[in-house]
């Protein structure tokens, strides 16, 4: 029943798997210098090898079974990688500890493959406790488990660090969210926590449970497949044109150039009625007023107190009192064109904004 409801599964992931490669070219154009991506895409099937050992028997393909047991870790290595050059790539991280991980999982399957014992015997049977005795086949798992665990946790705070800064790029943070990554991600990150605790439930407790090896295969090939998928279909992603490190060691000190930069800004934002622009990025609003991204938060901060957000919403505010008061026009019209979630939400932030203008 399991080998059955696995062969399917298997089928319909493949399936799922050549629908993303088909999305994926259709967004090619929306995905420049993603390599990172489509090596983890083209990667992925090499996960399932081990699986369809298991399920299908081929005795042709034992003499390979094991040796693609690093493909997840470095299937969510390359997403990692992807994943922050697309969302923060003048934020310094320490790209080696991926690599390190990918090399580490690599080097536990090593005592597995060049062990004397048939790999039929130790493929096609569920194992239970002798833990030292079979150190050699529990090492890649819990080695993977735990490299997986990493990198699904730096995931997470890659987008937690994300969504914390969408604040200082665009007024309208919910168009750019990537939530779904971040459930994912803290789904792999669970299921790989299980897979640790039934790890060590099995063998150290000698508790023998049916079909685990395959079941843990699944279940991580599979959360990584879906974050293959939402990370292709996430084509709003803001690359942070911040230097980061320059915002947070600058001083409160208000200087000439950070004047100079937001009379700069101010004239744009009024001339060109910057603030009704739908979506608006600080790069994009930086490029027309003439001035660098980093300069501008920084000047805002200092003199306005405020971010991107703060400052655009100001002036969304402002365009809102100045149209409800002066013509007939309702707030769900006003609320329309600003491009709010709806009319009470404008409502709520309308009355908020001129309580704090008393």
């Amino acid at each position: 029943m399991i080998l059955t409801s696995a062969y399917f599964i298997i089928l319909l992931l493949l399936v799922f798997w050549l629908y993303i490669i088909y999305v994926g070219w259709q967004h090619t154009d929306k995905q420049q210098g993603s390599e990172q991506l489509y090596a983890a895409i083209a990667l992925w099937p090499m996960g399932l090898v081990d699986s369809i050992i298991r399920v299908l028997s081929i005795e042709a393909w034992f003499p390979v079974a094991g040796v693609f047991h690093f493909i997840p870790v470095a299937v969510a290595g390359a997403l990692l990688h992807h994943l922050h050059n697309k969302t923060q790539p003048k934020y310094r991280r320490a790209g080696w500890i991926t690599a390190l991980l990918v090399i580490a999982s690599i080097g536990a399957q090593v005592p597995l493959l060049l062990h004397p014992v048939n790999a039929e015997n130790w493929i096609s049977t569920d194992l239970a406790g002798a833990p030292i005795q079979l150190w050699w086949i529990y090492l890649p798992y819990l080695v993977t488990l735990c490299c997986l665990l990493i990198l699904s946790g730096q995931m997470l705070d890659i987008g937690r660090r994300y969504h914390k800064y969408l604040p200082w790029q665009s007024v309208d943070i919910h168009r750019y969210k990537i939530s779904v990554i971040m459930l994912l991600a803290g789904c792999l990150l669970a299921v790989s926590l299980t897979g640790l605790l039934i790890l060590v439930v099995i063998g150290a407790g000698g508790v023998a449970i049916e079909g685990w090896t395959l079941g843990i295969d699944l279940f991580c090939n599979m959360l990584l497949l879906f974050l293959l998928w939402s990370t292709v279909v996430a084509v709003h992603v803001l690359p942070s044109p911040i230097e980061y490190n320059r915002v947070f060691s600058a001083s409160m000190k208000a200087t000439e150039r950070d004047t100079e930069t937001l009379n700069r800004a101010d004239k744009v934002m009024i001339s060109g009625k910057c603030y009704k622009s739908i979506g608006l990025t600080i790069t994009e609003f930086a490029r027309k007023a003439g001035v660098e991204p980093t300069d501008l938060l920084i000047a805002l901060k200092r003199i306005k107190k405020h971010d991107f957000r703060g400052y655009i919403f100001h002036y969304r505010m402002e365009y809102a009192r100045n149209v409800v008061m002066n013509t007939d026009t309702s707030i769900a019209n006003v609320a329309k064109r600003l491009g709010f979630n709806s009319e009470k939400f404008l409502s709520g932030a309308f009355l908020h904004y001129l309580e704090k203008r008393k």
